[in-house]
């Protein structure tokens, strides 16, 4: 019985942290709803402030995902050169 207690303890004070998001998905999120809104550019600079801060968590997935992101903006946006040179860095930044 003790044991069952502590255990449910912990999983009710570990739950919060599940749910924060970290600077990096806020960005994340906003760049999503600018570009769901039309506003391409600003969204850009968003995913990019993203990619940063996945940088310092060391998330590297997501860190991925946001230049995928950005790189699809700029093949859209017919700047394939700015695209491949944005991968070329991430590929040389993700160990």
């Amino acid at each position: 019985m003790r044991r069952s207690l502590f255990t449910l303890a912990i999983a009710l004070l570990s739950l919060p942290s599940y749910s924060q998001k970290s600077k990096g998905d806020v960005y994340y999120q906003q760049a999503k709803d600018l570009l769901d809104g039309g506003d391409s550019k600003k969204a850009v600079k968003i995913f990019l402030n993203a990619r940063e801060e996945y940088l310092k968590e060391n998330n590297y997935y997501r860190y991925f995902v946001a230049t995928q992101s950005v790189s699809i903006i700029f093949q859209d946006a017919s700047e394939g050169k700015a695209a491949e040179k944005l991968i070329l860095e991430t590929n040389s930044v993700i160990p």
